[in-house]
This record gives C-alpha cells, structure tokens and sequence, in this order.
C-alpha cells in the first residue's frame, strides 16, 4: 500500500521560481504532477518580477506518492534556500529535503522531543 503526502512545511529558508519556467513546467508536466501542486499557485502571467515566492510548497494528494521524485525534479528549478519536511499520509513517516538554489537533497530525519 502506497502513501501519499498529508503536507510538507518549511522548516527554513524560502523558495522562489520564475514565473516563465513555472509555465513551462506546468504544460510539460500537467498529467504527472501531484492533484495538489505547487506551480497551480503561481500566475505565469503576472504582472511584476519574474521570480515569485512559493509561499506554501503543496505537493498532495491523490499521485502525490508516485510523482514524488517529479517534485525533486520540479524544485531543481527554484532558487533561494530551505529545508522542507514532508509528512506522509498518517503521519508516521516523515521525509526532509534541502534545497541550495536547485540542488536538492534528501536528508534524515530526527525527532527530539524536549
């Protein structure tokens, strides 16, 4: 049985993606990508600065499992510094990455309770 992604968070850091990648990102990717995205949130067509914040990094639902390596992939086109934690469908499993400028990696998690 699969997991999908209940919710990720940013722990640090904040994102940002230009407004024309994200358009094209959107028509190469449309089937794959998770029922809850991400890109949906940004207007391609926006007036303003190209880079747009990602305010919240959704990436759930239904396909959110099996796109999960579509959404390491996607962030490879963000710019900025964070570290995100995803908790799986649940809650008993939790995945965290950081992301340099478009290099992403997997890292482990720790809980410590105080």
């Amino acid at each position: 049985m699969s997991y999908n992604i209940d919710h990720i968070e940013y722990l640090s850091g904040k994102l940002t993606i230009s407004r024309k990648v994200t358009g094209k990102l959107k028509r190469k990717y449309a089937r794959e990508m998770a029922e809850g995205n991400f890109l949906d949130e940004i207007d391609e067509d926006a007036d303003g600065p190209d880079d747009a914040p990602i305010e919240k990094l959704w990436w759930y639902g239904e396909g959110s499992d099996h796109s999960y390596d579509l959404f390491k992939t996607l962030l490879q086109s963000t710019k900025g510094t964070a570290v995100i934690l995803l908790v799986w469908e649940g809650g008993d499993s939790q995945t965290a990455l950081a992301i340099a400028d478009g290099v992403v990696t997997e890292k482990k998690v720790k809980t410590v309770i105080e």
